[in-house]
């Protein structure tokens, strides 16, 4: 679209926000509640389930979209909490030498098992 709608003046940034605590990942995982099928036929209990990722505090997300629409950040993609920046990057290049699954639960998978709705990003230090 940036590409698009460039020499029509328009810009167009992305801000790719990742697991933030503003409602809609624990929303998400409750759209099962709404389906129509027999829930006795399913693979997987879905009640047992919650997003699998800690979720961090949204006002990065708010100061960085702020930027951006002020004209303040010029960048055109944003990874944010951009502390992650290196993890998305590195996921993005693995799935090029990836290989079949090997039938085992993955580690995402599992969280989403172990961690419970709107599980704040833990802040303790070991």
């Amino acid at each position: 679209m940036d590409q698009e709608l460039a020499e029509h003046g328009a810009q167009i940034a992305t801000i790719n926000p990742g697991p933030f605590l503003t409602g809609f990942n624990d929303t998400m995982f409750e759209t099962w509640k709404s389906w129509i099928d027999d829930p006795a036929a399913r693979s997987v209990d879905y009640a047992k389930l919650a997003f699998p990722h800690e979720q961090f505090d949204p006002e990065e997300v708010y100061q960085v979209t702020l930027d951006v629409l002020a004209g303040k950040d010029t960048a055109y993609r944003h990874v944010l909490p951009a502390s992650t920046v290196d993890d998305i990057r590195a996921q993005t290049e693995s799935q090029w030498d990836r290989l079949l699954n090997d039938g085992r639960r993955p580690e995402t998978a599992q969280a989403a098992y172990d961690l419970q709705p709107a599980t704040r990003v833990s802040t303790h230090t070991d």
